[in-house]
């Protein structure tokens, strides 16, 4: 609690006309300072009051419109609070992003007597789960003003996963420009390029960290690298019956199969509308064959659902946490034992099998049962293909990290 200039001025004129009082012996001048001292008093007690209504009446939300971003990705922050407020105080509210946030405007900060939410733009700079700090509530009347930071858990949500930036494709005489002529000399056990060394960050991926350099260094070091020209992308594009959505998702898909012919000789198309295959295209290396495949695909509903099929893995996870010996864990039992693998899953892992490709570009809306997803991504994986999924910004907030075998998430 802070003393405004008016209340400096009381009570210095309280404690002069005590002591001027009892100089002269004047004892009116001392019930006179006396009163004005505890009148400021009384302002302190009733200020303190108000500032536990305050701390006991505030409740905050804090919304995200993408919670998985890449980094150095804008994020637009909606921020509301409810507060009981008492009468005759002035209250602000202040947002208080983490340390791996950026905010390029000013300070996220509006008046509770104007408004009573705040929008406003973050952007992501480190990479990882990034939370947020809390919010800071100040508190101001004629007498006094404090500043309460509230920090509880339910103030620092939501958190926000940051993916890293990839790195661009560097083709054979390419440049990389001033001062990394030797870096092509360096060649990391995966057979890409290091193109320079740094320290790791959280969210890096772990098997990035070159031990040589962190034993000499004594800090982990990662190889910053250029991913190997020539690999081969197979585009999944999953057509959701929302046509505004199709169209999106579709031009996202003819864009990156487009960019992947620029790097390697082939790609590979499979279309597909939940668990139905629309269209196979396996290694095209004309563009115009590929784009035109895409560009020509029909509204497609979803004859087949799935609602939410329980995997395998699902299974033995459900089964470990149930009593040994009881019926329902005899019965998960019997289903891991009897099930085979689901026809659709049958079905990529045979176009997958097909194709010379050696990453899974996974388009979708991920809108409604999603367990199709799952399959396609488990079919990927059981012949050795990465699984990249890549997802329109309102749905970053239906998939759970963790709940596919999913190397990397990106919005678009």
């Amino acid at each position: 609690m802070q003393p405004s200039p008016l209340s400096r001025a009381i009570l210095a004129a309280g404690i002069l006309t005590v002591i001027g009082g009892g100089a002269m012996g004047s004892m009116p001048g001392v019930v006179a300072g006396s009163v004005i001292l505890l009148f400021l008093f009384s302002r302190a007690i009733i200020f303190q009051k108000a500032e536990n209504q305050v701390i006991g009446t505030f409740h905050l939300k804090r919304e995200c419109d993408n919670h998985i971003v890449r980094q150095y990705g804008t994020i637009t922050v909606t921020l509301s609070a409810d507060l009981d407020l008492p009468d005759g105080y002035l209250i602000s509210i202040r947002d208080m992003p983490g340390p791996g946030f950026e905010v390029p405007d000013n300070h996220p900060e509006f008046d509770f007597r104007d408004a009573t939410d705040l929008t406003y733009r973050i952007q992501a700079r480190a990479r990882g789960s990034i939370s947020f700090f809390g919010a800071t509530v100040e508190m101001v009347n004629r007498f006094f003003s404090t500043a309460i930071i509230f920090t509880r858990p339910e103030d620092c949500m939501p958190e926000v996963q940051v993916q890293p930036r990839g790195s661009r494709v560097v083709l054979e005489g390419e440049s990389l420009g001033y001062g990394e002529s030797t870096s092509r000399r360096l060649i990391s056990p995966s057979g890409t390029v290091v193109r320079s060394f740094r320290e790791y960050m959280p969210g890096d991926d772990p098997r990035q960290i070159d031990w040589k350099i962190t034993a000499k260094t004594k800090r982990l070091t990662i190889r910053e690298v250029y991913a190997q020209a020539g690999e081969i992308p197979v585009v999944v594009l999953d057509i959701p019956p929302d046509s505004g959505l199709a169209e999106q998702l579709i031009g996202f898909a003819a864009g990156a199969a487009e960019d992947s012919l620029k790097t390697s000789h082939s790609v590979s198309l499979l279309a597909i509308a939940g668990g139905n295959v629309i269209r196979f295209l396996p290694d095209e290396r004309q563009a115009s064959r590929v784009l035109a495949a895409i560009r020509d695909l029909p509204p497609s509903a979803r004859w087949n659902q799935f609602y939410h099929y329980l995997s395998e893995n699902d299974a033995r996870r459900v089964k470990l946490s149930l009593p040994a010996g009881s019926p329902l864990h005899r019965w998960y039992d019997a289903v891991i034992q009897n099930r085979g693998i689901p026809s659709f899953e049958a079905e990529c892992i045979r176009a997958f099998a097909r194709t010379k490709g050696t990453a899974v570009l996974l388009f979708t809306a991920a809108d409604g049962d999603t367990s199709h997803l799952g399959m396609v991504a488990r079919a990927a994986k059981r012949i050795g293909l990465s699984v990249h999924l890549r997802i329109p910004a309102h749905s970053a907030a239906s998939i759970r990290p963790g709940a596919f075998p999913i190397d990397t998430i990106e919005v678009i």
